[in-house]
């Protein structure tokens, strides 16, 4: 469509259609959807009744390979509440016991890092 704005400039109106697919038009799309077929109901149906007796089992289901996953993916618009760390040492949030300020304290008071 660009190719024809430059070859023809502004004057090209309607010789897009002449170039585009005639499964593009209006006319096409009416003629696929002309004929339209209404199913019947079950009732209709002729079925043998070895068919109509025939159970299908359910497939058998494959356990995935790797590690399962344990955690539930929240649904969409759940509030997911995030769970903050709490040092053991001084029961305080936002730290672990590695990375508690008082151990860091106490462990640079000692010479060999061992408290006492």
């Amino acid at each position: 469509m660009a190719a024809l704005r430059h070859k023809f400039g502004d004057e090209y109106g309607k010789m897009i259609y002449e170039y585009s697919s005639p499964y593009y038009k209006v006319e096409s799309y009416i003629l696929a959807y002309r004929d339209q077929s209404i199913d019947a109901g079950e009732e209709f149906w002729n079925l043998p009744l070895e068919i109509l007796e025939r159970v299908i089992p359910p497939p058998e289901k494959k356990t995935k390979p790797g590690r399962k996953r344990l955690k539930r993916v929240p649904t969409i618009g759940e509030v997911v509440s995030k769970k903050r760390n709490k040092c053991s040492l001084c029961k305080r949030f936002g730290h672990k016991k590695t990375s508690c300020p008082t151990r860091s304290n106490e462990v640079a008071g000692t010479s060999n890092g061992v408290v006492s």
